[in-house]
């Protein structure tokens, strides 16, 4: 649960800080998220 925290927090500060960044990290929280129930 702390993981998927940190990655909110990490994702909300770069999209504050420009969209792009923001949306590439969310891409890749959300292709992990995924990743982990598909095994």
């Amino acid at each position: 649960m702390t993981g998927r925290l940190l990655s909110f927090v990490l994702s909300l500060l770069l999209t504050l800080l420009g969209w792009v960044p923001g949306v590439i990290h969310a891409c890749l929280v959300v292709n992990d998220y995924q990743a982990e129930h598909r095994r």
